[in-house]
């Protein structure tokens, strides 16, 4: 079969030309794998402990819980912007050091410097200081850890294009993970066991982690290689911000993650308010009870993790027996059966908690599955597009974490909040200088609070993890065999030949190699544009074609923010109510959802108008600086022909497909995949041999694996 044939002819050849390190069938040495993984021991790591032991901390110091879902909501905000600038920035360099490594020496300066601060609030700080240096030490860490874990997430897709090796390689990423959220818990949970000091834990925890990273990424400066360079000028970011979104494989996988961290995410901030106020209930006269709550929070975590470490070796054989797609569906299903135990305990509890936390961290344990689900929709993305940009899609990997906290931090504790929370109460002290040195007291909390805890711990976890096992049904590359398929897409891509898209079954030409500057760069001005706008425009030669939607979109766009600034300008004073605190938290969320599309329209609205200057679409426009195509008109035929109609009988992929147009899809990308080939059927002329003809587009079909071909038309079958 054409499959097998590719691969032995050309697919050891195009692992070992760009997975540097990998053998012949594109495994990576052990020793590399656990290099790259060291940096995870605290990347992954400290997103769980902040979000589990940051609030119980800092609430203990006297910080206001309402300033602190502030905080946390702008900190998310700015990584709406921050994270999709990172990825593109990191696949745009260009330096003798690669396109990842640059960034490690700086970013690893700041983050651990930022982590060490963040647990380490002086003394001497009142309560009002002790919530702005919890929100400035908080945001400036989240941004140091952007500008260093995203090319960390992006050169770990390039180090294997083995589709089983990949789930090895974050096999051992997620173990070391896993590890250091277990001795971060377990270090300062022993230490405030021994020494009685909740301050000094945490400032050991953090120093150990901030050498443990600083060695990690130290040691994949030197011993891990990246790939080569491409050749090509960086792609702009309206034009990957398109191609993700775009990505008919990262569609539901985007999805069906928000869902999945979201669970995790709610676990991990109300686990300690629900250890504090339903396993423990305070008197509200005793200080020492937030030490016991720390202790036991201590004890559920370590529990949690270690059963998540102890269970990932099984998950790793699960995927190799019934593949990695139903092992992620699987990491799924188990989420959801284990949360709601928690519902039958009370009071006092705490060995029920810790077998019932072990039997959520075995579910856990399966995590890894998703980064590995990424790394192929990237190269699905390379056969569609011709290059690969790491940095864009791995900058789903660190911000789908952080961005899901405004939900499942900031707001649940606004509503916690709102539901009549009674802060800790400062208990009288003899001999201490300041404030934040006094033990604070936990207090009773009403029947409402101890409910809304208790129902998003035990039942908002399992909602979404359902909810997230439904998504995933609809993830079109389903086994090994259609991710074959695409990578020998991408080898008959690449020797000038066209390929049938397995997830669509439309025949897609190679993007033109060798493009002049010119070229490339009237070639990304059409790919800012649907390919149906495009053929509008040809048509018509009217700039409002191309220029009322992208208006429409950026005024409301602009309306939205505006809208968000106002009600939080106008309600931060509620900030110090309660019960009306989460209102400025909303207008915060609500500006930072929509700064990303507010950029993405003003560069396509900047775009429009070059686009209409450039005359590409003139037969006689000039052909200066164009070393392939005839004409920049041949060019624009290429662009509108390049992918084929789709098959009869495709209809997509049902129902997550319409909830992605209908609520997350830009509206000028919604018919790009249906229209398939909008422009004429003529190809153009091009100076090189850029297409295949019919007689290796036939045998491309007749050769192309049954089994491969016919998983894939499964996946985008209406049920």
């Amino acid at each position: 079969m054409v499959s097998e044939a590719i691969r032995r002819k050309t697919g050891t050849n195009r692992r070992q030309s760009m997975a540097m390190q990998t053998d012949e069938s594109g495994k990576l040495p052990l020793k590399l794998k656990v290099v790259y993984a060291l940096a995870r021991y605290t990347i992954r790591a400290s997103y769980v402990i902040i979000g589990a032991f940051a609030n119980l901390f800092y609430l203990s110091l006297g910080a206001d819980l309402q300033w602190m879902a502030f905080y946390i909501a702008i900190g998310r905000s700015l990584d709406v912007l921050t994270d999709p600038f990172m990825g593109w920035l990191s696949d745009r360099t260009r330096t003798k050091w690669g396109r990842r490594k640059p960034f490690f020496v700086p970013g690893l300066i700041m983050y651990n410097s930022l982590y060490i601060m963040f647990w380490s609030p002086p003394e001497s700080l009142s309560t009002s200081a002790i919530n702005h240096w919890f929100g400035l030490t908080y945001m400036f860490f989240f941004f140091a850890d952007t500008f260093t874990s995203v090319p960390y997430y992006a050169l770990g897709a390039e180090l294997t294009d083995s589709y089983e090796e990949r789930n090895s390689v974050y096999f051992w990423s997620n173990f070391l993970g896993q590890l250091g959220t277990f001795i971060g818990i377990l270090l300062p949970t022993g230490i405030i066991m021994m020494t009685d000091n909740t301050r000094l834990a945490y400032l050991v925890m953090a120093i150990m982690f901030a050498v443990v990273h600083a060695g990690g990424l130290t040691g994949i400066m030197v011993l891990i290689k990246e790939r080569p360079l491409p050749s090509n000028i960086g792609v702009p970011f309206v034009v990957i911000f398109r191609r993700v979104m775009l990505n008919l494989a990262f569609q539901p996988l985007l999805i069906s993650w928000i869902l999945d961290w979201s669970a995790v995410g709610l676990l991990s901030a109300i686990l300690p308010l629900w250890v504090q106020y339903v396993l423990i209930k305070p008197t509200g006269e005793n200080p020492e009870e937030y030490k016991k709550a720390s202790l036991y929070l201590g004890y559920c975590a370590c529990a949690t993790f270690l059963s998540a470490m102890l269970a990932m070796p099984l998950w790793l054989w699960l995927g190799k027996k019934i593949g990695k797609r139903y092992g992620w569906l699987a990491y799924n299903v188990a989420n959801s059966v284990t949360c709601p135990w928690f519902f039958l305990l009370g009071e006092g509890d705490i060995t029920g908690a810790i077998l019932i936390a072990a039997l959520n961290g075995a579910a856990f344990g399966g995590q890894f599955f998703v980064d590995s689900v990424t790394a192929d929709v990237m190269d699905y993305d390379e056969f569609l597009n011709g290059d690969r940009v790491e940095g864009a899609f791995s900058t789903i990997t660190t911000f789908v974490p952080k961005i899901v906290l405004v939900a499942t931090t900031a707001l649940p504790l606004a509503i916690v909040a709102a539901a009549g929370f009674v802060k800790n109460l400062e208990w009288p002290c003899e001999g201490e200088a300041f404030i934040a040195a006094c033990p604070k007291a936990p207090q009773p909390q009403n029947d409402a609070v101890v409910n809304v805890i208790t129902f998003l711990f035990c039942a908002g976890p399992v909602i979404l993890s359902l909810v997230a096992c439904y998504i995933k049904l609809f993830y079109p590359i389903k086994s090994a065999k259609v991710m074959d398929a695409i990578q020998d897409g991408i080898v008959l891509h690449k020797e000038g030949k066209a390929a049938v898209d397995p997830l669509t079954g439309r025949t897609v030409k190679p993007v033109p190699l060798n493009l002049s500057v010119k070229e490339q760069k009237d070639r990304w001005l059409l790919d800012t544009f649907s390919m149906s706008d495009v053929a509008s425009y040809q048509k018509t030669r009217s700039v409002q074609t191309l220029k009322t939607p992208v208006v429409v979109m950026l005024g409301l766009g602009i309306l939205l923010f505006i809208g968000g600034l106002i009600t939080t300008a106008m309600t931060f004073s509620w900030l110090d109510n309660e019960a009306w605190a989460w209102v400025p938290i909303l207008g915060c969320v609500l500006c930072g959802g929509v700064f990303t599309e507010v950029v993405y329209y003003s560069m396509k609205f900047s775009a429009v108008g070059k686009l209409h200057n450039a005359q590409l679409f003139d037969g006689g426009a000039t052909s200066a600086g164009y070393e392939v195509f005839d004409s920049p008109n041949a060019l624009v035929e290429q662009y509108l022909t390049r992918i084929g109609p789709k098959p009869k009988g495709r209809y997509g992929i049902g129902l997550c497909r319409m909830i992605w147009c209908w609520c997350c899809l830009p509206k000028d990308m919604e018919e790009e995949e249906d229209n398939g080939s909008s422009g004429p059927e003529a190809q153009g002329s091009s100076k090189q041999d850029g297409t295949a003809t019919e007689k290796d587009h036939a045998s491309s079909l007749a050769e192309r694996p049954p089994t491969a071909y016919g998983e894939a038309e499964e996946a985008l079958a209406v049920r």
